[in-house]
C-alpha cells in the first residue's frame, strides 16, 4: 500500500477540560523588532489560542517565533525582526491551555492511541526533534510529495500517467 497523508484530528477542548480556560493575554510591541517580555515562543505543532472565548488555530506554524493578532482577527506567526510597533503579541509560557494557549502535539495520531507528553527529552523525543524516530515515515512522505509533483508536471491535469 502506498503512502497516505495522515488525517488531522482537532483537539476536543471540552474533553481536555479547557472550556473554562482563560483567553490568551496580549502585549503591545513597543519598538519595531523587539518582542514583549513573556511572549509565547511558537513550536512546529498546530497551536490554538483562546480569543473572546473561542479557540482559534494559527494558520501556520514555525518554531521560535511569536503570534500576532491582526486587526482582521487572523493569527500570524511572526519572527522578531518583522514585528512592528503597536502589534499585539500573545503572552504565555505554558502550552496546556491554562494560559489560553494550547499546543496540539498529537493532531496527526490516532486519538485513542495517545498518551503522555510529546515534548519530553526523557522519552527520547522533544518539540525540536519530533522526527528522530519517524525517519521511515518522513522518507515515505518525501517520496509521496515527489511523485505528486511529477504527476502535476506530467500533463498539467494533475492526473498521474
Amino acid at each position: 500500500m502506498g503512502f497516505q497523508l495522515p488525517a488531522y484530528h482537532h483537539p476536543d477542548f471540552s474533553a481536555l477540560g479547557l472550556d473554562d480556560a482563560p483567553n490568551v493575554r496580549w502585549a503591545t510591541v513597543e519598538q519595531d523588532d523587539v518582542i514583549p517580555e513573556g511572549f509565547h515562543n511558537t513550536s512546529m505543532y498546530p497551536e490554538y489560542y483562546k480569543i473572546d472565548g473561542n479557540w482559534k488555530l494559527a494558520a501556520s506554524s514555525r518554531m521560535d517565533a511569536c503570534i500576532v493578532l491582526r486587526d482582521d482577527g487572523t493569527l500570524h506567526v511572526v519572527t522578531d525582526r518583522h514585528l512592528k510597533q503597536g502589534e499585539g503579541v500573545a503572552l504565555g509560557r505554558t502550552e496546556d491551555g491554562s494560559e489560553g494557549i494550547y499546543v496540539h502535539t498529537d493532531g496527526f495520531e490516532d486519538p485513542s492511541a495517545t498518551n503522555g507528553e510529546k515534548c519530553s527529552f526523557r522519552q527520547g523525543r522533544s518539540c525540536e526533534t519530533a522526527y528522530t524516530r519517524d525517519y521511515d515515515n518522513l522518507i515515505e512522505l518525501l517520496k509521496y510529495e515527489r511523485d505528486q509533483r511529477a504527476c502535476r508536471m506530467s500533463d498539467g491535469t494533475g492526473v498521474c500517467l
